[in-house]
């Protein structure tokens, strides 16, 4: 078997073991609640595994080459889209972002130049310790990210609003109420208690929406 062979089966076995890693749980991270979804695809230099998370609005995506595994979250927030003067602010919260972390980096990405979070790893000496303590600097650095940018707010309205559309979707479903409060407990990590209620009023929601469809429907036979 030659050395690229080598490299590539390395790759394929290293994808096989971050993923089990997120799959399992083993160390949740005090930043985030419940399991991680993962996904895995392939492509010629590299394999990506997308692992996305009830609790935090953005998927998490890690790209795994021969020697190194990347972990990235791209925020979707493009600095285009700001004036220069703003423009220069966020880039000065970025390097100063930068400087508080030592295993993340902040940078741009595509045409549209949107804001990513990154950590990367040197696979020759990677531990489920130093992968998960990666993972909880990269969660934390955007968190901080969002604050430093004054999108505390938005941040967590995303949070609320990801677990509100999973809820729902699983009611349209038909997911009884015992199964919807069961992944509410074990895959969000709520209480039961906060299950319940958040349960309630995402019901509440859905039969007003029912309403103002049917008085719509109503309006318009009229």
């Amino acid at each position: 078997m030659d050395c690229d062979l080598w490299d590539v089966v390395g790759m394929i076995a290293w994808t096989a073991k971050i993923k089990k890693w997120l799959e399992s749980n083993a160390k949740k991270s005090e930043l985030i609640r419940g399991s991680w979804e993962v996904e895995v695809e392939s492509e010629d230099e590299f394999d990506v595994i997308t692992a996305r998370n009830p609790t935090f609005p953005f998927k998490i995506t890690i790209f795994v080459s021969e020697h190194v595994a990347t972990l990235a979250i791209n925020t979707g927030m493009s600095t285009d889209e700001f004036d220069v003067a703003d423009r220069m602010k966020m880039y000065k919260k970025m390097l100063h972002l930068n400087a508080d972390y030592s295993l993340v980096k902040t940078g741009l990405l595509g045409e549209d130049d949107e804001v990513v979070v990154l950590v990367d790893f040197d696979l020759a000496s990677l531990s489920r310790q130093e992968f998960f303590d990666g993972l909880s600097a990269l969660l934390a650095a955007t968190y901080k990210l969002m604050e430093k940018l004054d999108l505390e707010e938005e941040f967590m309205e995303a949070v609320l609003e990801k677990i509100a559309i999973l809820t729902q979707r699983k009611i349209e479903e038909g997911a009884s109420e015992e199964d919807v409060i069961e992944f509410l407990v074990k895959k969000v990590g709520m209480k039961k208690k906060e299950a319940k209620q958040f349960l309630a009023v995402i019901m509440e929601r859905m039969e007003e929406d029912r309403a103002k469809e049917k008085e719509k429907v109503v309006k318009y036979i009229g």
